[in-house]
């Protein structure tokens, strides 16, 4: 690598590192947290170095918000095409019912469904030996949250029937103790409900 290749590389390092802590400043102030300020800006950096954002969605300073930012993040991070979405949708079983920015919520139905959307978890509704998803689907209704960002994981909710209590689960199969900030906006228009089984 020549020298001057080598100084242009440099500099322009220091420009975005300058630029990604003014940003940074801006996006604390607004209430973003700091652990997805700082994955959203490793995550813009890979992308504007494999030259896949337009000259525009480089400049990091037009970005507003954070989540301005993880949306150009999402649209261009090798997330699923609209006709993969598609065929997921499709999938018998799994009903998609929310989708934001970060998450897409699918209310599941069958144990395939299950299985296929619950892949890589620790959850006893996605294994293939000792699968409890008719167990627990007597007793209330499961929906499994798919991310969009590859900073994210899965995560199961299970709404029971009873009293229409939501507990939620992280992809390792532990439970957690409350509903995770980026599944708020779902659960506040109410998708985790009880659905009767046919």
């Amino acid at each position: 690598m020549s020298q001057l290749s080598l100084s242009g590389r440099i500099v322009e390092q220091l420009e975005l590192n300058e630029n990604f802590s003014s940003q940074r400043k801006r996006f604390l102030a607004a209430g973003a947290d700091s652990q997805l300020i700082d994955a959203a800006f490793q995550r813009f950096k890979q992308l504007k170095d494999k030259g896949l954002l337009s000259l525009e969605q480089k400049d990091i300073d037009r970005y507003p918000s954070l989540e301005k930012l993880q949306a150009v993040i999402a649209e261009k991070s090798g997330t699923k095409t609209k006709t993969q979405q598609r065929k997921e949708q499709k999938v018998a079983g799994a009903e998609l019912v929310y989708e934001d920015t970060r998450y897409r919520v699918y209310h599941i139905m069958t144990q395939e469904a299950s299985k296929l959307y619950g892949k890589g978890t620790k959850w006893c509704i996605s294994t293939d030996k000792d699968n409890r998803f008719y167990y627990v689907t007597l007793q209330g209704t499961v929906y499994m949250a798919m991310p969009v960002l590859e900073n994210d994981e899965k995560v199961a909710v299970w709404v029971n029937r009873v009293d229409n209590k939501k507990v939620a689960w992280s992809a390792e199969g532990k439970e957690l103790p409350r509903m995770p900030q980026p599944l708020a906006a779902a659960e506040a228009q109410g998708v985790f409900k009880y659905v009767e089984q046919a």
